[in-house]
């Protein structure tokens, strides 16, 4: 086993370690037992979505539609991670947002925070509370707390078995079913301010003309990026397309100085100083998004465009969970990425352009 592994084997022992004891000190039962005829009682709610990935909260857009709109009076909250956060912006099915930082300093004043809002329901769909969730639900005290796979824990009164090995919109879907309420439909919701739209509008008005395939080649992990030979191959292989790269901007940097000189005239990078939402209207704007990376996959499925997407193909769980929603091709590459065939994938590109 990989140094890697342990580690990630440790961390999670370690948090469930620390879990399992805030269960025991603050694991009071909660009094209320729920009916789908308490909903129109219900007035203001908070939706649990503080692990700061923008992929989950992209996800969870499409929630807080449907939700609002069978219970159009409900005061609709989120706790969310600063990064994600940014997702919420121009929202309008998201009345308030209430921002989680690390540190516990930030926790205890968090949840005396959130204690003042009496809330009437909670939603958390993670797979298992933390210590840090089970203290702020034990703050909270709401009325009814929704979360799966939690008959064990005295704070949840609305739960529900769950094996989590479906697409990540079930798992929502399974949440309305458990409250009563009808399944929620359609895409996720992305708004991109009018300001990005129009850089990236202008941007592309400064490519020579022919087709955008817009390229984010970064994952959270280093083992699943696409490395900058293979940037460099792809755009030999598209000589009829103009490739954007888009990411992270240190790392993008880093890049540019070493592709200098490589002969790949129709490489692009994103805009100095681009925000999060002018990343998304770039990938809006161009014709085709390709990544390895579930975050801006469900960013991409959110705003329509076709896309191919990377996924470890010994990794087939997450693969099922997180396949994105749309047009849009699947490429299985092994557990090196840097021994992925380009050619594969500028073959699936030409499908769509």
């Amino acid at each position: 086993m990989t140094f890697r592994k342990l580690n990630r084997r440790k961390n999670i022992y370690l948090r469930q370690l620390k879990a399992r004891a805030v269960k025991w000190l603050l694991d009071k039962p909660n009094p209320n037992c729920f009916s789908p005829k308490d909903l129109p009682a219900v007035r203001k709610v908070l939706f649990l979505r503080n692990d700061n990935k923008l992929g989950d909260m992209i996800v969870s857009t499409f929630s807080f539609r449907e939700l609002k709109k069978q219970l159009p009076s409900v005061e609709l909250s989120v706790l969310a991670g600063p990064n994600s956060a940014q997702i919420l912006q121009g929202n309008p099915y998201v009345d308030r947002v209430f921002i989680y930082k690390k540190g516990l300093r930030h926790l205890f004043k968090l949840g005396k925070r959130l204690k003042q809002e009496h809330f009437d329901l909670y939603i958390d769909l993670d797979k298992q509370p933390t210590a840090q969730t089970l203290y702020l639900l034990y703050c909270i005290q709401p009325r009814f707390a929704f979360g799966f796979n939690r008959r064990e824990y005295q704070l949840y009164n609305i739960t529900c078995p769950f094996s989590f090995d479906s697409h990540i919109t079930r798992w929502h879907t399974k949440v309305f079913e458990s409250l009563g309420l009808q399944a929620p439909t359609g895409g996720y919701d992305l708004y991109v301010p009018a300001g990005s739209v129009c850089r990236a509008e202008a941007f592309f008005q400064g490519l020579p003309k022919r087709k955008n395939v817009v390229v984010n080649p970064f994952a959270a992990s280093r083992h699943r990026c696409l490395c900058a030979e293979q940037i460099t191959i792809l755009a030999r292989l598209l000589p009829a397309c103009n490739i954007i790269l888009v990411g992270e901007a240190s790392r993008l940097e880093n890049w540019r100085q070493s592709l200098k000189g490589r002969g790949a005239a129709h490489l692009f990078w994103q805009p100095e100083k681009a925000s999060l939402f002018d990343i998304f209207a770039l990938i809006q704007a161009g014709d085709l998004f390709l990544s390895p990376d579930t975050g801006l996959v469900h960013a991409a499925s959110a705003l329509g465009k076709k896309q191919v997407c990377i996924y470890k193909s010994s990794d087939v769980v997450n693969q099922k969970i997180w396949a994105p929603l749309g047009p849009a091709s699947i490429i299985n590459a092994p557990d090196e990425f840097a021994d992925l065939d380009m050619t594969l994938v500028a073959g699936e590109v030409k499908k769509y352009i």
